[in-house]
């Protein structure tokens, strides 16, 4: 009788104290987030800049910021876009995204990264007050027209310049085409019945 209680309690307690496991557990990796470029290390540091000839030449206009993003696995585009959003920006692919660059995957733990893209004015000057803007996407809209809009504005950072030409000095300054001194219809590629 007493072995057969100690057989009882020796069951249930294995019974009760038993983990059954069915599977092996699956872990997945991080999340890709949208590129974000970071405000604080903006170079130029102004909003609106003066860029004046050099002997006759214009010098390269350098951008620079910051870019934190997890990727898990694509490569980021970070483009430089000519007067982005406007009815005077320029028909060629050329003009209208002067410099790129295509960066390696990486992640958040990584750090961000320094993003520097160059624009270098063209003589005759047509526009003296200019935009430029600096965008970071994983994936690329495949327009009729060329334009790299971001495919997905959930997937995409911005920011931007105004860089004022100035060809004869500080004095020849012209500031007629920056925001505000006159009304243009934008066309930002979120509205892509105008883009595709």
């Amino acid at each position: 009788m007493l072995a057969r209680n100690s057989l009882i309690a020796w069951v249930m307690v294995s019974s009760s104290a038993g983990c059954l496991v069915t599977a092996d557990p699956e872990f997945t990796g991080p999340q890709p987030t949208r590129p974000l470029l970071i405000e604080s290390a903006l170079s130029p540091t102004r909003s609106i800049s003066e860029h004046v000839k050099e002997l006759g030449v214009w010098p390269p206009v350098k951008f620079t910021a910051l870019l934190l993003s997890e990727d898990a696995g694509e490569n980021v585009q970070v483009i430089l876009a000519l007067n982005y959003g406007t009815t005077s920006t320029p028909e060629g692919p050329a003009d209208l995204y002067p410099d790129n660059k295509q960066l390696d995957a990486s992640t958040l733990t990584a750090g961000p990264r320094v993003v520097t893209l160059s624009w270098t004015p063209e003589n005759p000057v047509t526009r003296f007050c200019n935009s430029l803007t600096m965008y970071a996407t994983h994936e690329t809209l495949n327009t009729t027209n060329k334009r790299k809009c971001p495919k997905s504005e959930d997937d995409a950072s911005y920011l931007s310049w105004f860089v004022v030409l100035c060809p004869d000095g500080l004095g020849s300054c012209n500031y007629d085409d920056c925001p505000g001194a006159k009304k243009e219809e934008l066309k930002y590629c979120e509205n892509y019945e105008d883009v595709q």
